[in-house]
């Protein structure tokens, strides 16, 4: 930047006025400190978010897991209880009947 560009520049400050350089050094501070900010946090909020839902899928898969075992533990359980029932029963007819 030379010496003509820069009188160019605080000329055409000097007409806009005081007022409207204060409220540009305002807005250029709170632009400056607030949209980084503001930004991270989103970034934050979508890191939680895809973590969130990474979590979830895990979860999910590990509760799908148990499940399946939980069913073939309760049909094992059910064909034991089925046999069992099976032999008393033909305990009692060979009882009955009087046949070993």
């Amino acid at each position: 930047m030379n010496l003509e560009e820069i009188e160019k520049i605080v000329t055409i400050a000097g007409s806009f006025g005081i007022g409207a350089l204060l409220g540009a050094g305002v807005l250029f501070y709170f632009l400056k400190s607030y949209i980084p900010a503001y930004l991270s946090e989103k970034g934050k909020n979508l890191a939680t978010k895809e973590d969130v839902g990474a979590i979830t899928e895990k979860v999910e898969a590990v509760k799908s897991g148990y499940a399946e075992m939980l069913e073939e533990v309760k049909v094992g359980n059910q064909l034991k209880i089925s046999a069992i029932e099976r032999e008393q029963h033909l305990k009692k007819e060979e009882e009955n009947t009087g046949h070993p």
